[in-house]
C-alpha cells in the first residue's frame, strides 16, 4: 500500500481553508492543491462535485504497476477527503516539453 497521507492531510487542510473562501466568493470552481508537497506533483481543481487532477511531469520513473498504484491511492484519497465517488476524479498528465 502506498502512503499518501502527507498529500491527503495537506489537501484536507487546503479544502477546509479554501472552501470557506470559495463559498464567500460564490465560486464553485477553485484550486485546492498545487504541488504543495514535493512528492505529490499534482494540481487539484474542484468543479462543484467533480475534480480535475493534473499530474506534473517530474521525470521520475517507476514501473507501470507501482505508478498505477500510486495514482489510484491519490485518487482514492481525493475522493475520501472530498466525499465524492472516485469516478468523479479525472486525471490529466502534463508532460514537460522535450528539450533539444
Amino acid at each position: 500500500m502506498v502512503d499518501v497521507s502527507p498529500f491527503a492531510n495537506r489537501l484536507a487542510k487546503n479544502v477546509k481553508h479554501f472552501s470557506k473562501w470559495a463559498r464567500r466568493q460564490g465560486l464553485d470552481a477553485w484550486r485546492a492543491y498545487d504541488r504543495d508537497v514535493p512528492q505529490f506533483p499534482f494540481a487539484v481543481d474542484i468543479y462543484k462535485d467533480r475534480v480535475h487532477l493534473q499530474e506534473y511531469d517530474t521525470g521520475w520513473e517507476m514501473p507501470d504497476e507501482a505508478y498505477r498504484g500510486w495514482v489510484d491511492a491519490v485518487v482514492e484519497s481525493i475522493a475520501s477527503v472530498l466525499e465524492i465517488p472516485p469516478g468523479h476524479v479525472t486525471l490529466k498528465n502534463r508532460l514537460a516539453p522535450e528539450r533539444d
